[in-house]
């Protein structure tokens, strides 16, 4: 699935897109976590993830990165507690020179290494990263949050993505935590600095959410959405129910997107094949 049919699909031009979310199965299935502060452990991982779940679309978890950059780097750490202001760790963290380099290094790898794959970026919403951020510098409790945090933690991360303009990123998603209160367009308005940053450099700008997504104004309106019943105004990933691991049928295929599923960790291997070729049935 290369970049152009990525976006053929999105345009209800080209039908067959299946986006696994596949890493806590295969950790499970390898015995063996990303390590993703090691680039090269990481292109190796995901070509043997590759060889087993054969996913159009490799998804990079931010979060997972964030977190195990803020594991391994205290000096960083204390950088990042040296203000309380709720954002100011945040801030930090998206200003080191060491975590933008990597990042972009571990972008273009895998594009280089998966060349046939959508290379999309997986970010938690901001106010989530808020709170990653300031949790990995003080601990405890997490802060209140207002919208003017949300609306520079919006900033902070548009900042940060344009480390990755020359990686050959094809997708960046926001998600929404599925706890906590639905999305509003409301919160998509303060969204303005990563919806414009993805303009720019082309990339399909997609959220998820588990709610009915809001009505956007078109200024605001993502490439795609990932959600649970197919829209009709936008193309949509939509969510296939985990019961359909267990032999439940396939959803229909949406006229502008694709099919998502998250493959259950402990899902017997024969199994996961089966029904993989079950859903690749349901989208040709």
């Amino acid at each position: 699935m290369s970049t152009t049919s990525f976006a053929a699909t999105l345009a209800g031009e080209s039908a067959g897109l299946v986006w696994l979310d596949y890493t806590p199965y295969v950790e499970q299935l390898l015995d063996e976590r990303v390590r993703w502060l090691d680039v090269d452990a990481v292109i190796a991982w995901q070509r043997t993830a590759m060889s087993l779940i054969d996913s159009d679309v490799v998804g990079v978890d931010a979060t997972a990165v964030l977190t195990a950059w803020i594991d391994a780097h205290p000096d960083l750490v204390e950088a990042m507690s040296a203000k309380r202001r709720t954002t100011a760790a945040l801030r930090t963290l998206f200003a080191d020179e060491a975590l933008r380099a990597h990042f972009a290094d571990l972008i273009g790898s895998l594009r280089t290494a998966l060349s046939g794959k959508v290379i999309a970026l997986v970010t938690a919403a901001p106010d989530a990263l808020v709170t990653l951020a300031y949790r990995g510098a003080f601990g405890g409790s997490s802060p209140e949050l207002d919208e003017d945090d949300i609306d520079s933690a919006a900033v902070y991360l548009a900042d940060f993505l344009r480390t990755l303009s020359e990686s050959g990123l094809d997708a960046l998603v926001v998600e929404e935590p599925e706890s906590g209160d639905a999305l509003t367009a409301d919160r998509v308005d303060l969204y303005g600095p990563i919806v414009n940053v993805a303009a720019h450099y082309r990339w399909s700008l997609g959220y998820v959410t588990r709610s009915a997504p809001p009505q956007l104004a078109a200024s605001l309106r993502p490439s795609f959405w990932i959600t649970g019943v197919e829209l009709d105004d936008v193309a949509t990933g939509v969510i296939v129910p985990e019961g359909f691991w267990a032999d439940d049928a396939p959803p229909d295929p949406p006229v502008r997107g694709f099919l998502h599923s998250r493959i259950p960790p402990g899902s017997g291997p024969e199994k996961v094949l089966d029904r993989i070729a079950v859903l690749r049935g349901a989208v040709t």
